[in-house]
């Protein structure tokens, strides 16, 4: 199963190295995609890429918090999960059937941690995201712009998922090469292997996606 995360940058209406990557054979089984705008969801909606991922979830927003979903694979159930609080943002929680195995994944783009308020939703959201994937149910992913590196906070309350990406910088995306900091990541339960780990094209956002390639546990 490969799954990528990809920051879109709301103020970015040209998509069209998206939709090459999309429909390229590199593209992945799974990808989600955070600031998701309507340019946006006319890129991923082409009869191509339709073809290739058809399996779509879409919540396009004017601001940097709309989420999607695009999946080669089947998507066994979705569910929406409302901001409840001026500090949280919207999130999803989906099953996907790869080849007779479920596999939960949660995308997520917390708010950055620019005052007090911001910091304890994202840490209390990723700490709630991953005791959910942690319950024993299938495998789980948890994916996205987390707006936090692997040293703080909100990553430390996510054990004991384990990080599948690598500590490749992502943001910000400069000149397609130059970034700082590891802010995009996909995270796994116990068993589930990675394969391969590694850092998307550049889509001219100030985001660089990330890869996984992952191997699941024996249902």
């Amino acid at each position: 199963l490969t799954v990528a995360s990809a920051n879109l940058n709301y103020d970015i209406s040209d998509h069209t190295e998206l939709k090459r990557w999309l429909s390229s054979n590199e593209a992945p089984d799974v990808i989600l995609l955070q600031e998701f705008t309507e340019s946006a969801k006319s890129a991923v909606t082409t009869a191509q890429i339709r073809r290739s991922h058809p399996y779509q979830l879409l919540e396009a927003s004017a601001d940097q918090f709309g989420l999607a979903l695009i999946s080669r694979l089947p998507v066994v159930s979705a569910n929406w999960i409302e901001a409840e609080n001026p500090w949280a943002t919207l999130k999803l929680r989906a099953v996907i059937d790869v080849h007779g195995q479920r596999v939960a994944v949660t995308a997520v783009h917390p708010m950055p941690p620019v005052s007090a308020g911001f910091a304890r939703e994202r840490d209390a959201s990723l700490s709630l995201e991953a005791k959910r994937l942690l319950q024993g149910g299938p495998p789980g992913v948890l994916v996205g712009d987390l707006n936090d590196t692997p040293w703080s906070t909100g990553l430390k309350g996510t054990a004991p998922m384990e990080r599948a990406t690598s500590l490749a910088p992502t943001w910000p995306n400069v000149w397609g090469w130059l970034s700082l900091l590891p802010m995009d990541h996909v995270l796994v339960t116990h068993g589930v292997l990675v394969v391969h780990a590694s850092r998307g094209p550049d889509l001219r956002s100030d985001h660089r996606p990330v890869i996984v390639r992952l191997a699941l546990p024996k249902s």
